[in-house]
C-alpha cells in the first residue's frame, strides 16, 4: 500500500516517512479546572501546519477515509493510556456538517482506535443544532468562544457514565472551549475521569 499524501511505502503508522517528518510535533498538555471544580487533561499532539493540516483535511473534507488507520495510529502511539481507559468518546461535528459529508470523521476515528487498542467506544455526546448563522466558531475570537452558550448535551442516560474513565478524542482545537465543554458536560453527569486528546493544536 502506498501513503494517501505523497504516494511512498508505507510506515507501521500508516503515512510514509516523508510525511511523518512532516508532522511537527508540539508538548502541549494542559490542566482545566471548571467553575465546579471538575479538573481534566488535554493534551495535543502536533501542530495544524503542513503535513498535519493536510492530513486532517484529506480525511475531514476529500472523503480520504483510507487514512483512519494513520490518524488513530498516530493518536495511539501519543496517548497515554495509564488510566486505563473504559470509554473513547468523540467529539461530534454539527449535524449539518455530518450531513453534508455523509459522515462523521471523529466516530470513524474512534470505532478505528477502539479496533487497535481494545477500548469500547461510543457517541455520548451531542451536539446541539443552532441557527446556521451562529454555529461556526471560526470567525469568532478568544473571549466570543468562551461565552458560546452550550452546544453540548448527552445521548445517553448518565447512569451509563457512572465512574467511567473517558478518553475524549477530537482533531483540531484553537482554544480548548469545544474540548472543555465536553469535558464537563461527560464529569457533571458522573464520568470519574475524563483524559481528552487533539491530533492539532492551531492559533487564531
Amino acid at each position: 500500500m502506498l501513503c494517501h499524501i505523497k504516494h511512498d511505502p508505507l510506515t507501521p503508522s500508516g503515512l510514509c516517512p516523508s510525511c511523518l517528518q512532516g508532522l511537527e510535533r508540539v508538548a502541549y498538555s494542559r490542566y482545566f479546572i471548571s467553575p465546579k471544580r471538575y479538573t481534566f487533561r488535554m493534551s495535543v499532539l502536533y501542530s495544524y501546519t503542513n503535513n498535519t493540516k493536510e492530513l486532517i483535511r484529506r480525511f475531514k473534507f476529500s472523503k480520504e477515509l483510507g487514512l483512519k488507520k494513520a490518524i488513530s495510529a498516530l493518536m495511539l502511539e501519543s496517548v497515554d493510556l495509564k488510566n486505563d481507559p473504559d470509554l473513547i468518546v468523540p467529539v461530534p461535528s454539527h449535524p449539518i456538517d455530518e450531513i453534508k459529508r455523509g459522515y462523521s470523521h471523529m466516530l470513524i476515528t474512534a470505532r478505528m482506535l477502539s479496533r487497535m487498542s481494545g477500548i469500547k467506544y461510543r457517541q455520548v455526546i451531542k451536539r446541539n443544532f443552532f441557527p446556521l448563522m451562529k454555529r461556526s466558531q471560526k470567525t469568532k475570537n478568544r473571549e466570543q468562544r468562551l461565552r458560546t452558550r452550550p452546544r453540548f448535551s448527552l445521548s445517553i442516560d448518565p447512569k451509563e457514565l457512572k465512574g467511567k474513565r473517558i478518553l475524549l478524542i477530537d482533531d483540531v482545537t484553537t482554544t480548548g472551549a469545544t474540548i472543555k465543554e465536553c469535558a464537563q458536560l461527560l464529569l457533571e453527569n458522573g464520568a470519574g475521569i475524563v483524559e481528552a486528546v487533539c491530533l492539532a493544536l492551531t492559533r487564531l
